[in-house]
């Protein structure tokens, strides 16, 4: 969970970006919902990774 923490903070990173140059529009529960898909996926996939490595 802890190296999930950085790549989640890196998701909202790029999202501010992405609102402040009005690239993409979406309103609160559509970022709510991709923070959510991409959150879940990232532990997921880490989980996965480090169960393996340790």
């Amino acid at each position: 969970m802890f190296i999930s923490y950085f790549f989640i903070l890196g998701y909202m990173i790029i999202l501010m970006a992405l609102f402040q140059f009005e690239i993409i529009n979406l309103n609160g529960y559509q970022t709510v919902s991709v923070l959510t898909a991409l959150t879940i996926s990232t532990v997921f996939s880490s989980f996965v990774v480090l169960s393996k490595r340790y």
